[in-house]
């Protein structure tokens, strides 16, 4: 029997029929006219088909003829796993004799993962000898895509920001899928923001995988838990790049970790907190606690006043010329404020028109280091200047020794300076403001800081002594009103040695007010009444009168040994409320703690190790750190309260002990910071 010779090609045709789509085969004759003697020929050359993955795909072969004997067929899908994506990736068909039609049925497997088009061959061969399927094979295959009914997914972090404290320890940052994908997937991603990568966390710049069949994956990082004070700094994560085109890159591709500094930031204080100052003098303000930048500026100012930068966290104030009352405001970068108050006054002003008689401060000359003083200008317009004209009897002037500000400096032995006033005379009320530093009371007598009035009787000089254990008062060093002869002191303030140190920088300063109503003489020294006493004075022999002597008493003796910075002097009895102003103003400017002049210079005492840092501070042992008292009063003295190592009472220079533990260092004993080490 001759076999039948049949051209075997595939028309593609898709009719969707519910889930399922058929495609349809034909087979027609052999073209044999040109004598050839070939068998059947299977010869098909169509493009790829598509077979829906969530939806079975029938494949009928029809004849153009009816075949004379059975023929049996073999497919097969061939690619990368098959089986992953297919119910039945191989079979056998046949068509009978006399027969036209075959079927295959591809099944895809219908999953939840995404894959993307897939591309296939459906393989079809068989041992019958009726077919031929050219090029001596036995078989032939066909490619076809196989659609993915999943949509691409996309690749976003599951949220755009978090906030964590800076204590916290670690924290992940999720990147998911919208759609799982078959195979493994991956990203890189960028790492910014003001926190520092390996110095505030653990994580930099790298990649990240979410396995196969999975949605997320985490990346995690540690947060480093400093003692700096940092304020609310910020880890920001953005993917970079997708290692293949299987997802999209979504919307949400930037993180922003917030990390909230768990550093207690000390509350925002600027000081000193209340100031009297003088047209065209200066006092440095600074700020604590808060948060980085600082804006200064003035409020409600009717002065002229000014402010210059000093540093990121202090400036410069210039009292204006009109005395008024001026707000200085600082606003941090989290937008707190802290406010001080300065009050501008001038020093005539305290008192009744034309009763300010002398001013003398060390500030107004303009003269070398050591030079000598031929002339203090007075500054309060009299033109009562205090002169000397011989070299041996000059003071000299002194460079920054109290607040960095200068003195003149008498030796005790023979200078003074002379003045061709007597500012009050007789019974006539009086005030006086003296700032001395660095008295010296070896010298066993009765030392003269200035001295006025009438000679020869008693009770007719006035002058302010710096008294010794050997002169006329028997009780002891002390600072007094002494007139002539009849004089007295208040050494009980001042009983210790603490005035007998030799000239030198780190001496004691202070501020003296002596205050005459006419009855009663009043002395003051650093805000504190130290003394009080019913006093007559007179005038005798009014030619005899000679004038203000300063650093020496009347007769050119008794001299003074130290330094003198500032003298005012009203023929008045100022009022409390002046006589406050005036002490807070020499307080401020010679940087002096008045004790019952608390609201000068008030604001919070605090002792911190490292600005802002409330939390105790580490050193290693035998380590040594500066403290830094800020706030409350000048003069601070620091001590160790309990505990090991050491301080510099005056510098604030901690050392620590050889052995580990803990101290407390209180500035004063109300305020104390713990320490370990």
């Amino acid at each position: 029997m001759v076999k039948k010779s049949v051209l075997v090609f595939f028309q593609v045709m898709i009719l969707y029929f519910g889930i399922g789509c058929t495609l349809s085969a034909t087979i027609s004759p052999l073209d044999v006219s040109n004598g050839s003697d070939l068998l059947g020929k299977l010869s098909i050359n169509v493009p790829p088909f598509e077979v829906q993955e969530n939806a079975n795909t029938n494949i009928i072969i029809l004849l153009n003829d009816k075949t004379p004997e059975k023929i049996n067929l073999t497919w097969e899908i061939t690619g990368e796993l098959p089986a992953a994506s297919f119910q039945e990736v191989s079979g056998n068909i046949h068509i009978d004799e006399n027969a036209e039609t075959a079927m295959i049925q591809i099944k895809p497997i219908n999953d939840l993962v995404y894959s993307g088009t897939k591309t296939f061959s459906l393989k079809l061969s068989s041992d019958s000898k009726a077919i031929n399927f050219g090029s001596g094979n036995q078989y032939k295959t066909f490619d076809f895509n196989l659609i993915d009914d999943e949509l691409k997914p996309s690749l976003d972090f599951t949220s755009a920001l978090q906030t964590i404290l800076e204590n916290s320890g670690s924290t992940t940052a999720r990147v998911q899928l919208s759609t799982p994908l078959a195979h493994d997937f991956s990203f890189t991603y960028t790492v910014s923001g003001t926190a520092t990568s390996l110095v505030d966390h653990s994580l930099s710049n790298g990649s990240a995988t979410i396995s196969a069949g999975l949605t997320y994956v985490d990346i995690p990082l540690t947060l480093i838990n400093d003692s700096t004070i940092e304020g609310t700094e910020t880890i920001i994560i953005t993917i970079d790049s997708l290692a293949t085109s299987d997802a999209n890159l979504g919307t949400t591709k930037v993180h922003t970790i917030s990390i909230t500094d768990d550093d207690s930031l000390a509350p925002l204080v600027i000081t000193p907190k209340v100031n009297i100052l003088v047209s065209g003098d200066t006092l440095v303000y600074s700020v604590t606690g808060g948060q980085a930048p600082y804006n200064f500026n003035l409020i409600a100012d009717t002065t002229g006043s000014s402010l210059t930068p000093l540093t990121t966290s202090s400036t410069t104030f210039q009292a204006g010329n009109t005395p008024g009352t001026v707000t200085i405001r600082v606003t941090d970068g989290a937008s707190s404020t802290s406010t001080a108050t300065v009050e501008v006054v001038a020093i005539d002003g305290l008192a009744q028109a034309g009763n300010l008689k002398v001013w003398f401060k060390a500030d107004s000359l303009a003269l070398a280091d050591n030079a000598l003083v031929a002339s203090w200008n007075d500054a309060s317009g009299g033109g009562w200047n205090a002169t000397q004209s011989t070299d041996a009897n000059k003071p000299i002037f002194k460079r920054n020794i109290i607040n960095n500000k200068p003195v003149i400096r008498f030796d005790g032995s023979g200078t003074y300076l002379l003045t061709s006033l007597n500012p009050a005379t007789g019974n006539e009320a009086r005030t006086f403001a003296t700032v001395i530093a660095n008295g010296d009371a070896t010298l066993g007598t009765s030392q003269h800081v200035f001295t006025m009035g009438d000679t020869f009787f008693y009770g007719s000089t006035y002058a302010l002594t710096f008294e010794s254990p050997f002169s006329q008062t028997t009780k002891g060093l002390g600072i007094g009103t002494h007139y002539h002869s009849q004089s007295y002191s208040f050494p009980a303030y001042l009983s210790s040695a603490s005035l007998a140190s030799k000239v030198g920088p780190n001496s004691e300063r202070m501020v003296i007010l002596q205050k005459f109503d006419g009855t009663t003489d009043k002395i003051y020294i650093n805000g504190e009444l130290v003394g009080s006493g019913n006093i007559t004075l007179n005038t005798h022999y009014t030619s005899g009168t000679f004038a203000l002597r300063v650093g020496a008493q009347w007769m050119g003796s008794s001299h003074f040994k130290g330094d003198i910075a500032e003298i005012i002097g009203y023929k008045e009895s100022l009022s409390d409320a002046n006589q406050k102003k005036l002490e807070c103003y020499l307080a401020s400017k010679y940087a002096v703690a008045l004790k019952d002049r608390a609201d000068c210079t008030a604001g919070p005492l605090k002792l911190s190790p490292l600005l802002g840092v409330t939390k105790p501070l580490m050193l290693g042992v035998s380590q040594s750190h500066t403290f830094q008292a800020q706030g409350g009063q000048p003069g601070y003295t620091y001590s160790v309260d309990s505990g090991l190592g050491s301080i510099n009472a005056t510098t604030g220079v901690y050392t620590a002990s050889g052995t580990p533990g803990s101290v407390v260092i209180p500035i004063p004993k109300n305020n104390s910071l713990n320490l370990s080490c």
